[in-house]
């Protein structure tokens, strides 16, 4: 069946009042404003058991990270912490870049995720795997 026969049309209110169940259905939609078309949303396919897989994974090695390092939740919190007026230690703010960034590095290697597809975990505009 083509995505012509498949796209429903519907108002701008419509697509506003009930955005959740249209971005994590399936259907193609042609959106109108006073009657005139302004848009389309064409929902992609995603791989949700490839997703689920690379969830757990992520989970498991960030585990295996807090095991050998210990929690670094505090260190990160510090660091992005914009309500503390206080002047930070540039040095361990350094580090605790640094070491984030190693364990992006670490997830995404053991994974076999792209930066792409690990960004993709993190966009809040995408439904999350169940």
């Amino acid at each position: 069946m083509s995505a012509l026969r498949q796209m429903k049309d519907i108002g701008v209110r419509e697509f506003r009042d009930h955005a959740t169940r249209y971005l994590s259905g399936s259907d193609t939609l042609a959106i109108r404003k006073n009657g005139h078309l302004i848009g389309f949303y064409i929902p992609i396919k995603r791989d949700e058991e490839k997703i689920r897989q690379a969830v757990e994974s992520i989970e498991r090695t960030i585990d295996g990270i807090v095991d050998e390092n210990g929690d670094i939740d505090d260190q990160l919190g510090e660091m992005f912490d914009l309500y503390r007026p206080r002047k930070r230690d540039e040095e361990k703010v350094r580090e605790a870049w640094e070491r984030f960034g190693q364990t992006m590095e670490r997830i995404r290697k053991e994974t076999g995720m792209t930066e792409d597809e690990f960004a993709d975990m993190f966009d809040l505009n995408k439904p999350f795997p169940e």
